[in-house]
């Protein structure tokens, strides 16, 4: 589990459910493309970097997100079956702690359930507890741990499950240098990922309450 202090966590889950809500609205000018829709959205979470003080806490933070590559064919996403990753990542510069977890997820337009229930069994053998099905629709974006779980909307999914730890994997990661997932050091499998990237960036101290 995360040991993040109240007020900073506060303050992350406050910039994503506005972002999201943001995010939402490009529905209009991307829903040809679900993966239009997934970038359009996860960049507006994006933020600068951020460095949270507080006391003697001081604490850099960012949350980033990576595409996988869906096309071609070697395309990780055949053998993964998510999309993308989502990693959020906190470091303590005070005890130089650093502290990382991570969600996989697949997209999906309202309606296409096309290849899901293969993509979420592949998501389930690599990241069980820690990947999620990401639903665009007119109405609103919606997160589900299972396929016909209960909806959740993205941006309370992100704040408030994956921020408060609900969900999400301890010591999961895209190793960036390496094009590595890795699951506390462990080498997963060797993946490939787009360009396209959102990170949000923050800093302070963890030991706070």
């Amino acid at each position: 589990m995360l040991r993040i202090p109240r007020e900073l966590k506060t303050e992350i889950q406050e910039q994503i459910v506005a972002s999201s809500r943001r995010g939402e609205s490009g529905w209009r000018f991307s829903h040809r493309d679900e993966d239009s829709l997934l970038g359009d959205y996860l960049g507006n979470l994006r933020t600068d970097k951020r460095k949270f003080i507080k006391g003697h806490g001081e604490y850099d933070w960012e949350i980033l997100y990576h595409k996988l590559q869906g096309r071609g064919k070697n395309a990780y996403e055949k053998s993964t079956g998510a999309d993308a990753v989502i990693t959020f990542e906190i470091v303590n510069n005070v005890t130089k702690k650093r502290s990382v977890k991570s969600l996989i997820f697949q997209a999906k337009k309202e309606g296409n359930k096309a290849g899901l229930k293969n993509q979420k069994d592949l998501m389930d053998k690599i990241a069980k507890g820690g990947n999620f099905i990401f639903t665009c629709s007119e109405n609103g974006y919606y997160a589900q741990t299972e396929i016909e779980g209960e909806k959740t909307n993205i941006g309370d999914f992100i704040a408030y499950k994956f921020i408060e730890c609900k969900i999400g994997i301890d010591g999961f990661e895209y190793d960036e240098k390496n094009q590595l997932l890795i699951n506390k050091g462990v080498h997963i499998e060797k993946v490939k990922f787009d360009e396209v990237k959102v990170r949000i960036e923050i800093k302070r101290d963890i030991n706070q309450p």
